[in-house]
């Protein structure tokens, strides 16, 4: 059984999937009988810093970003590569998923608007990252990117 919750501030408010605000999120889900953490934190970017290409913000500036995640499963740290998330813009919505045959867990994190808007999937064994894919939710099949990590 997957017990849910997100903790935002003081106040323990029951969601199956949450909603990133401005300074951040927390959410923590029992898969496979393990305690899973998520703490997201969002940015500004920095001005000056926004050459290049992101997912939900195309030709412009975005006025938020994620700019950390950290992971923890039973209070045992993640490493997640800055790459897996510093494009990522506009966050609006963030769960986590058992894995498939239950041998880790996804982190899902939905953003963007419209046509902007994307999914990226970042999928985890229960102790390092393994793979990342975004998608643009307006052509799934056309418009994607996918990373394999090999950390030990």
């Amino acid at each position: 059984m997957n017990i849910k919750y997100a903790l935002f501030a003081i106040f323990l408010i029951w969601f199956p999937a949450s909603n990133v605000y401005a300074n951040g999120l927390e959410l923590v889900e029992l898969i496979d009988g393990r305690e899973i953490r998520v703490q997201l934190f969002n940015g500004v970017p920095l001005s000056g810093s926004c050459s290049g290409w992101r997912w939900g913000a195309e030709g412009e500036c975005p006025s938020m970003q994620i700019s950390e995640i950290n992971i923890d499963v039973d209070g045992k740290e993640i490493f997640i590569p800055r790459s897996a998330y510093s494009d990522l813009a506009a966050p609006t919505k963030i769960k986590l998923l058992p894995g498939k045959k239950n041998t880790g867990f996804d982190l899902v994190i939905s953003g963007g608007d419209a046509a902007l808007a994307f999914q990226a999937v970042l999928s985890f064994s229960f102790n390092r990252i393994l793979q990342r894919k975004v998608f643009s939710m307006e052509f799934k099949d056309k418009a994607w990117e996918q990373t394999r990590y090999s950390f030990p």
